[in-house]
Formats: C-alpha cells, structure tokens, sequence
C-alpha cells in the first residue's frame, strides 16, 4: 500500500474511534437521565401511597372507635339485664345483646380486616420508601462515574482529533477532499476493507478489475457500487 494510502487508512481508522467515542458521549447523558427517570418513577409512586395510607389510617381509626362505641353499649345492656323487673323486659333486653353481639362480632371483623389492610399498605410505603432511597442513591453514585467517563471521552477525542490532522498532513490534498467528501455522504465508513472478494460497506461483490487495481497497492480504488474506498487488508 503506498504511503499517502497507509495515511488515509490511519485517518479513516481514528475517525472510527471517534466516532466510537461520539457515540459514548451521546449515550452518557441518556443514562443519567435513566436513573433520574427511575428516582422520579420512585418519588411519584411514594407521593401516591401517602394520601392513600393517610386515609386508610382514618377510616380504621374510625372503624375502631365504630367498635369501641358499640361494645360500650353492649356492656351497658348486659348491665341493664341484671336489673330488669319482668321476665318480658329481660326476653328483650337479651334479644337485642344478641343482636348487638353479632354486629360487634361483625365489626370487630372488619377492624381487623382494616388493620390488616393497614399494615400491608404501610410495609409497602415503607419498600417504596426504600426504592425511592436506594434509587437516588445509585443515581448519585452513577452521575459521578459517567461525568468522569465523559470527561475522558472528550479528552480522548481531542488527542484523537489531533493525532488524525497529523495523519492527514501526509494525504495529498484531492484524496482527502475526496474522503471528506465521502464522510459527509457515508459517516465514518468512507473507507472500508475488502473481504472475500466484497466491499464491507455496501457488500457488494466486486468486480474483477477492481481487485485486480487493489492488489497494486498504487492507486485510491472506490467501489462500484457505494463510492467508498477501498483497501486489501496486508
């Protein structure tokens, strides 16, 4: 391969790298903006369990005194029995304690259910409470490391860009044009190699005469069918 060639392969080959790099730094703000969007799906999901907790905690309160208020009155009733004065008055009187005692057995019952419900509604406040911690912690933990990682990646990119105005001092002027030319078409494939006979940027089959023109290692070859240039891998 001539020199200006081995040249314009070292260009086309750092352009790989950054745009590798180009890619990385594109990528890195979309993953801190992930786990922002998971502290944020945390946060919300919290704010909504509250008021719902809130409100289940005053309705058992309720159901609470509900059954507090209606056992008083049972209590007083089985008091009033031991002092009725006719058979009549006790057959009532113990008619509606029995009354009474099923719909505080019913009551109780629904206390209970009630504080179970409470209990697992705060056991998942407290969960959600947890995610939404351990959600901010690793978004605070990973803003660090891709802010460093996209700090070198800048870094890199400018050694990179460079050491490729280097390379490209030692292309003759009308191919690099032609190159640049191609990049702004093509992307940072405008110089691909040639594999069993195909271009690897369109993957075309070459003709004849064109590997034939590779194998000379002299002149800038382009592919027939997508512009590119062309190399033999040594």
């Amino acid at each position: 391969m001539s020199g200006h060639l081995k040249a314009l392969r070292k260009v086309a080959e750092l352009d790989s790298q950054i745009l590798e790099l180009n890619r990385k730094q594109k990528h890195i703000p979309e993953l801190i903006q992930q786990k922002r969007d998971e502290v944020q799906q945390a946060t919300e999901q919290l704010t909504d369990k509250e008021p719902k907790l809130r409100n289940l905690r005053v309705k058992t309160e309720l159901q609470e005194k509900e059954f507090q208020a209606a056992e008083q009155t049972a209590i007083k009733l089985r008091e009033q029995i031991n002092r009725a004065k006719s058979n009549k008055e006790f057959q009532a009187l113990q008619h509606e304690i029995l009354s009474r005692e099923a719909d505080n057995t019913r009551l109780e019952d629904a206390v209970l259910a009630q504080m179970q419900k409470l209990d697992q509604q705060a056991q998942e406040r407290e969960a959600l409470g947890e995610k939404e911690k351990r959600a901010r912690t690793e978004l605070a933990s990973e803003q660090t490391r891709l802010e460093a990682e996209l700090k070198r990646a800048k870094a890199e990119i400018e050694r990179l860009r460079q050491q490729r105005a280097d390379a490209g001092k030692d292309v003759p002027p009308d191919i690099f044009d032609k190159y640049e030319r191609l990049i702004a078409r093509r992307g940072q494939t405008a110089m691909v190699a040639v594999v069993n006979g195909s271009c690897q940027g369109c993957f075309m089959t070459l003709r004849a005469e064109t590997i034939a023109q590779l194998k000379k290692r002299t002149d800038l070859v382009t592919c027939h069918s997508c512009g590119r240039i062309l190399y033999l891998e040594e």
